[in-house]
């Protein structure tokens, strides 16, 4: 008994510690580099500072107002389950920029908007990697596209959704702010998606090979094919400690949708075993594969 309270209190503190150290990284973005060199970026926080720029209201009462907006939707229409992954980031994130805000915290660059973009793209990007890691989310624009996806598009990826959402948000931000100003956001947005992948999985090769055996291989089989289209293989192995037959499921993906398949199976099957593999090449037809006709570096 005592073990087990042991581990729950270990466990709790690294949740806090993840949550607040992203929170904390992100919320530094927002305030110190991306308000005060006159920047946007995407998602609610984009959102946000487009109403900032043109209405005048303060960004912090926005924030809070649409993280607990992105919250309320998820609960209705995602459940509890989808709930839990975002609250904690939902309440703390904008908080922290309360914070930070009432310190006046800013990071001086000199002027150098794009030195600044770039700052503001590596903040997001380890904020997203650290939350990533852990198995939390920040309820922007990911749960804004599952709602989407669930709602009105089924048959259309996630990561499809929510670029197109990020997208569209930028575009809106063109026409307030300026092209350049949504440019420099374009710039964010893509160094902040490749600090994710290096802090998910360092310098490492682009695409992984998953492999999965679970008691619940239809479930997870049905979601990465239709959900994330991507293909699966299977072989069948037996358990030498049991004896029993089970499906070995072999899946080569990104980085970061490995991390969604993490989350999807952590929830579906705990009992899980992953191995994870680092992938030079993969050469035939699929998504991020390589044609078998060009000719590659190994």
């Amino acid at each position: 008994m005592k073990k087990n309270i042991g581990i729950n209190i270990k466990g709790l503190a690294r949740d806090m510690a993840i949550v607040l150290s992203s929170c904390a990284i992100g919320a530094f973005g927002i305030v110190a580099v991306m308000i005060p060199n006159g920047l946007t970026y995407g998602g609610i926080s984009g959102i946000a500072r487009l109403v900032q720029s043109t209405l005048h209201v303060d960004y912090n009462i926005m924030f809070y107002v649409l993280s607990i907006s992105v919250l309320t939707a998820v609960w209705f229409t995602l459940g509890m389950m989808d709930v839990k992954k975002i609250l904690a980031m939902s309440i703390c994130y904008p908080g922290i920029t309360v914070l930070f805000s009432t310190m006046g915290l800013k990071f001086d660059l000199g002027n150098d908007q794009l030195l600044a973009t770039i700052l503001l793209g590596v903040s997001f990007g380890v904020s997203y990697g650290i939350s990533f890691y852990g198995g939390f989310s920040s309820g922007g624009t990911d749960s804004v596209g599952k709602i989407i996806k669930m709602k009105l598009i089924p048959h259309i990826g996630l990561s499809k959704i929510t670029t197109l959402v990020d997208f569209l948000i930028v575009s809106v931000q063109a026409v307030f702010l300026g092209p350049r100003i949504a440019v420099y956001a374009l710039i964010s947005m893509f160094v902040a998606m490749k600090i994710t992948d290096m802090v998910l999985y360092g310098f490492s090769s682009k695409l992984i090979r998953m492999t999965i055996i679970t008691s619940e291989s239809e479930t997870l089989v049905n979601h990465v094919i239709k959900d994330m289209h991507r293909g699966v293989s299977s072989n069948t192995m037996v358990g030498e400690f049991t004896g029993e037959p089970r499906k070995e499921l072999i899946i080569y993906c990104t980085v970061r949708e490995s991390f969604e398949i993490k989350r999807y199976l952590s929830e579906l099957d705990p009992r899980a075993f992953v191995t994870v593999m680092q992938v030079k090449a993969v050469w035939g037809e699929g998504k991020g594969f390589s044609d078998i006709g060009e000719l590659d570096e190994i």
